[in-house]
Formats: C-alpha cells, sequence, structure tokens
C-alpha cells in the first residue's frame, strides 16, 4: 500500500495533466459540433474493429467443429449420390425399373495419427467399432483415395494408407480403360507406380488414374492420380507408369470410410467359385 502511494505521489503531475487534459477535451467535444463529429466516427471505427477482431478470433477458433460437421455432411451427400445404388432390376424388353438400393456407406473420420515418410505408412482414425468400422474397409478423402483399415478398437481403428509396402489396388486410365496395379515403391509420398499396363496402349502424361470396381473396397471412378512418366520393361512388354498422387499424404486431416454392402456377397462367391 504504501507503495501505490508513493508511485502516485511521485507521478502527482503526471496524473493531473492527464485529468486536466481528459477535462479540456471533453469541453471541446461538448461545445463544437465538429469534434464531436469526429470523436463519435472515430468511436464506431473503433467498436467496429473490435467487433470484428472479436468474431474472427471465434470463427478461428471455432474452425475445428466447422471442418467436422463439414466432413460429416460430405460423407452424409456421397452416401446419398445416385453412383453409390444399384439397381434392383435390370432391363427387360426395354422396359427398366429405377427401383435403386444402397451399395455404399460413407462414415466420417478425423487422423488423429498420421505417418508418410516410412517404408510402411499408417494413420489412426477416431472412429472404430461402436461407430461401425471393420477391418477391410476403404478410407478416402475429398481429393481421392487414401487407406485401408487394418485393426479396429471400439473407438479407434489404425489403416494402412497407399503409402505401404502391402498395399495394391487396381486403377484404370481414364482416357483408354485400361487397368493396371496400383502399388508404392517406397521413395516418395507424391509418386506411386501403375504396373502392367498392355504395352500397344496410348499414355499420355497428366491422364487421370481412378479406381476400379474390381477389389470390391473402393468406389469406381474414385482419384488417385495422374501420369507423370513411364516405361516399357523389354522383358514382359508391360507398360509401368508413375503418377503423381492425388492426395497430399502431408496433410491428411479428414477422411471417409466406405463399406461396400454387397462386398460380403461378392467374396463369398468369389470363394465358392474357387473351390475344387
Amino acid at each position: 500500500m504504501r507503495r501505490l502511494i508513493a508511485f502516485l505521489y511521485q507521478n502527482r503531475l503526471l496524473f493531473a495533466f492527464l485529468i486536466l487534459e481528459a477535462i479540456s477535451v471533453g469541453l471541446t467535444v461538448r461545445s463544437h459540433s465538429l469534434h464531436r463529429s469526429i470523436l463519435n466516427q472515430y468511436t464506431q471505427n473503433s467498436t467496429a474493429s473490435l467487433h470484428q477482431f472479436s468474431s474472427e478470433v471465434g470463427a478461428y477458433f471455432s474452425l475445428k467443429e466447422q471442418n467436422k460437421r463439414l466432413n460429416e455432411e460430405n460423407a452424409r451427400l456421397r452416401s446419398s449420390l445416385k453412383q453409390n445404388y444399384f439397381s434392383l432390376y435390370t432391363q427387360v424388353d426395354s422396359l427398366a425399373d429405377t427401383l435403386m438400393a444402397r451399395q455404399y456407406i460413407f462414415r466420417a473420420a478425423q487422423v488423429v495419427n498420421n505417418s508418410f515418410t516410412k517404408r510402411d505408412n499408417y494413420i489412426t482414425l477416431n472412429k472404430g467399432k461402436l461407430h461401425g468400422i471393420k477391418p477391410g474397409m476403404g478410407i478416402i478423402c475429398d481429393q481421392g483415395l487414401v487407406g485401408v483399415i487394418k485393426d479396429v478398437s471400439n473407438h479407434y481403428s489404425t489403416a494402412i494408407t497407399l503409402l505401404h509396402s502391402r498395399f495394391l489396388t487396381s486403377g484404370a486410365l481414364e482416357n483408354t480403360g485400361n487397368f493396371g496395379t496400383v502399388s508404392w515403391p517406397g521413395y516418395s509420398f507424391r509418386f506411386a507406380t501403375l504396373s502392367d499396363l498392355p504395352s500397344q496402349i496410348l499414355i499420355k502424361k497428366g491422364d487421370a488414374v481412378w479406381s476400379t470396381s474390381y477389389s470390391g473396397i473402393f468406389p469406381p471412378y474414385t482419384p488417385i492420380g495422374t501420369v507423370e512418366d513411364w516405361v516399357q520393361r523389354n522383358a514382359d512388354q508391360f507398360v509401368e507408369a508413375r503418377i503423381a498422387l492425388a492426395v497430399d499424404f502431408s496433410s491428411l486431416r479428414h477422411v471417409e470410410v466406405v463399406e461396400n454392402l454387397l462386398l460380403p456377397e461378392k467374396n463369398e462367391l468369389q470363394e465358392s467359385s474357387n473351390e475344387p
């Protein structure tokens, strides 16, 4: 308390000046309309700037929640697309029934752990058994194909991404329809390999590579990447293309887990057909 009194006493002249200055400014503003108008305008501008700053700060801290809602909304909208349904009837005598049934379900999830510089890379998602996630389900995002669910707990799941030595899937060239095997050579998270392409096809730089329906894990026409260059191996006359991946795995945040409702039936039929 003594220090406060001593501080006020030592600076009494400064405080007296400030008080008198404030009084003089107040009297000037009250007696002159021009000064009053300038002060009002300054006050309004300052208040508006403060409100804008407060709004921007609030919007920044709510981005996480907004992104979560947008990701969930994207999953719902993707699930409702016509291409994710299949027809219950086939065309007979030029009459087609439009009744459709859902084939793919999309569940929004958030990446809580991610690796992309190792030889075998994984991601961890904040959704698990309690959310309907099962091993073998595909993972995509707005940019394209991501990976496949490997292990699941009640609240979390881990997945191998396209950047994994054991990840293989079918990919097709958009322009020609020819398909091959997509794999990761292990040297850069930006590139993958599309192999086993017929040597007679015409490939161009920039050709889009999409997923096919052969694996049944990913919806067809999910982006994988674009052709950068290619080489022909003389031994087997097949072409191997290097593709720039559509997904930037270094900034992966929000994904969607894909469930193909018809995949168990397809696998069961194929296994029974392979039996002797």
